[in-house]
Order: structure tokens, then sequence, then C-alpha cells
């Protein structure tokens, strides 16, 4: 009897270590699943933050171009109204000669 005992005791003991062990299993596989969660989402955090940063500075290039092009469309303008005057003047002054000569 005490040696059914004994193997029953010895069988009881390797059930409970095994049962022991698939939790310790159990629980490190939550504990890495926990984690790889974690990367993931810094990951896509990571990814989120520069697509936002690269549409930031595309939005920036374009503002900048369409500065740089009203500039350049403001000073086009310029120019053609200071030719355009150049050009009155010299008509004026074209047409006092003439008076003058039939004077």
């Amino acid at each position: 009897q005490a040696q059914q005992e004994m193997k029953q005791q010895v069988k009881e003991h390797m059930q409970q270590q095994a049962e022991q062990e698939m939790k310790q299993q159990a629980q490190q596989q939550m504990k890495q699943q926990a984690q790889q969660e974690k990367k993931q989402q810094a990951q896509e955090l990571m990814q989120q933050q520069a697509q936002q940063e690269m549409k930031q500075q595309v939005k920036e290039h374009m503002q900048q171009q369409a500065e740089q092009e009203m500039k350049q469309q403001a000073q086009q303008q310029m120019k053609q109204q200071a030719q355009q005057e150049k050009k009155q003047q010299a008509q004026e002054l074209m047409q006092q000669q003439a008076q003058q000569e039939m004077k």
C-alpha cells in the first residue's frame, strides 16, 4: 500500500509540474504577443508620423511654389507697366517734337 501511495504521489506531483509548465508557457506566449502588438503599434505610429511629415513637406513645398509664382507674376506686371509708361512717354515726346516742328 505504501508503494501504491508513493506511486500516486509521484503521479500527482508530475501532473502538477506538467500543469505548472503549461501555465508558464501560456503566460510567456501571452507576454510575447503583448510585446509583439506593442512593437507593431509603435511601428504603425512611426509610419503614420512619417507620412504626416511627408504630407506637411509636400504642402509647404507647394505653398512656396505658389508664392514664388505670385512674386514672379507681380514682377512681370511691374515690368510691363514700366515698359508701357516708357512707351507712352516716348510717344508724348514725339508728339511734342512734332508740334514744335509744325510751329
